[in-house]
């Protein structure tokens, strides 16, 4: 899963004052109706964002506000029962960012993504935030754990686990393991193209692409 932030100037999305707009999905290894072992991609995105956006194998949904598109990503969570959540770079953005939004909306976003409820003294320590990324003594484990019965996969990490490159960026992780050339978008270039309905469609595409790769 990624998410697309609406950001102010030069800053990084924070969720303390930045709206999530879109959350892109890409499903893999559940079966549907007829019992076929398939796939599934998405976007659900606030207001008129996806207006003349249209690719066959994505399912697009437009919604009014934030709190309607949240809610029905979390439907698609109960209805799919994922196993595994991943995401790049997990404490700064993906199921980080909108764990720490929810924490800004004093709503309890674990609770949401998890299998089984928190008791009422744990909701504080589950909403702690991401522990420095400096310190990985233990951060593996912290981050798997923070769902519960979930595992949590930051693609990040693994692959500065698995292989040694000088640059662990989204782009030149593509480029080294799949072959592939991406291109690389500041958040505030992502921000002035999303404003432009006239280049919605390549912030749709960019990040589309990107949460569907994360899977490869």
């Amino acid at each position: 899963m990624e998410l697309h932030v609406q950001t102010r100037g030069d800053f990084k999305p924070n969720p303390e004052h930045d709206e999530i707009c879109a959350i892109f999905y890409s499903l893999e290894g559940f079966y549907d109706k007829n019992c076929v072992l398939t796939s599934r991609k998405g976007i659900i995105a606030v207001s008129q964002s996806c207006l003349g956006y249209f690719k066959e194998d994505i399912n697009i949904q437009r919604v009014g506000s934030e709190q309607e598109m949240l809610e029905i990503f979390f439907q698609k969570i109960q209805i799919y029962d994922p196993d595994i959540f991943a995401g790049y770079e997990l404490e700064l953005g993906s199921w980080g960012y909108l764990i720490e939004r929810g924490c800004a909306l004093n709503l309890n976003f674990c609770n949401a993504l998890s299998r089984t409820p928190l008791e009422k003294d744990e909701v504080k320590k589950a909403q702690t935030v991401f522990i420095d990324e400096e310190d990985t003594s233990d951060s593996d484990y912290f981050t798997e754990q923070r769902i519960r019965g979930r595992i949590l996969l930051d693609v990040w990490r693994l692959m500065r686990h698995e292989i040694a490159l000088t640059s662990y960026t989204f782009e030149n992780i593509c480029y080294h393991i799949l072959h592939r050339r991406y291109p690389k978008h500041s958040h505030k270039t992502l921000t002035e193209m999303w404003n432009n309905p006239l280049m919605r469609w390549i912030v749709l595409d960019y990040y589309a692409l990107r949460s569907n790769t994360l899977l490869e």
